[in-house]
């Protein structure tokens, strides 16, 4: 649902929608629009990517001048009603805590508390700031945060929303738990349980842990002798194209996931829908098929009609 100033050109102004960046469906905005507009998009199902959908509304305004000057004033606007909605049929699941679907673990509803050690580098907050770059340009509402000192961390705050911006040796000197061990003396990165094989970079890189708590969700940013600061390990985070619930991230932006602590997810068998079910679910997700369908009912209900009244006058 839309409105817009009543002064449009309506040959040359008009709302578009595009899906995955391809133009769906246009309207021209003209003065019988102009108070109450509507406009019906339907999605194809193989618009979806693995569950995701983009789509823009893309408005072109253009002025009639002369009525500028007599009727209306001088101004070009649409407005999209907010009783406008979007319907995609889906299946509801509960994200897992997996580094992909960052940041969408955060519902926005509680703050997120990063810590960091007490005097923290250049590079550690250059690395911080490109991670929350990447999640906000993804996110519908702001990302609020405060900052903390690690001596304020506390291990029973399961309710928060946590990002622990710290090195690999003030973690394990507090106890915090992690996928991986850690040698003290020779300050390096071991195997463990959860990661019995490390990858070659693993104490020159960066590590992230996710982990779904309480309420609340728990993202370990560590490191072992330094951040990287490269250009390739700021582009991975920025892009954040990372799976599993641990990871490396390495100097020249290779990220290797490790899926510690994931069970396998059960797909449902979703039960054969029968001949008119399928019919059905085809006139709802497109009304184009709901037309067609029309049209040649409408036909047929037209020649039986002419065939009856023709052999009623014969008779």
């Amino acid at each position: 649902m839309f409105r817009h100033a009543p002064n449009l050109e309506g040959k040359k102004s008009a709302l578009e929608v595009d899906v995955n960046n391809v133009p769906m469906k246009g309207v021209a905005l003209t003065p019988e629009n102009a108070n109450v507009g509507r406009l019906s998009v339907p999605i194809p199902a193989e618009r979806l990517n693995n569950g995701f959908i983009s789509f823009q509304l893309k408005s072109y305004l253009d002025i009639d001048i002369p009525d500028c000057t007599k009727r209306f004033m001088e101004s070009a606007w649409l407005t999209i009603d907010r009783n406008s909605y979007l319907h995609i049929p889906h299946d509801i699941v509960p994200l897992t805590a997996r580094l992909s679907n960052m940041p969408y673990l955060l519902d926005g509803k509680r703050e997120l508390t990063i810590y960091t050690e007490k005097e923290p580098t250049g590079k550690e907050l250059s690395a911080l700031s490109v991670i929350l770059s990447a999640w906000q340009r993804t996110l519908p509402w702001k990302v609020v945060f405060h900052i903390k000192s690690f001596d304020e961390w506390t291990a029973g705050n399961n309710e928060e929303n946590q990002l622990l911006l710290v090195s690999v040796a003030t973690l394990h000197e507090k106890g915090v738990p992690l996928p991986v061990g850690y040698d003290p003396e020779k300050e390096e990165i071991l195997s463990g349980e959860k990661i019995p094989v490390l990858p070659a970079f693993a104490n020159q890189s960066a590590l992230l842990s996710l982990t779904k708590q309480n309420g609340g969700i728990q993202i370990i940013s560590t490191w072992n002798h330094r951040m990287p600061t490269t250009v390739s390990f700021r582009q991975a985070l920025l892009d954040w194209n990372i799976d599993g619930d641990v990871a490396f991230i390495s100097p020249i932006g290779d990220a290797i996931p490790f899926f510690t602590s994931i069970t396998e997810e059960k797909i449902e068998e979703k039960p054969t829908l029968s001949f008119w079910q399928k019919v059905l679910l085809l006139f709802s997700s497109d009304r184009n098929y709901l037309g067609i369908f029309t049209l040649v009912a409408v036909a047929i209900m037209s020649i039986l009609l002419i065939a009856l009244f023709a052999r009623i006058r014969r008779k």
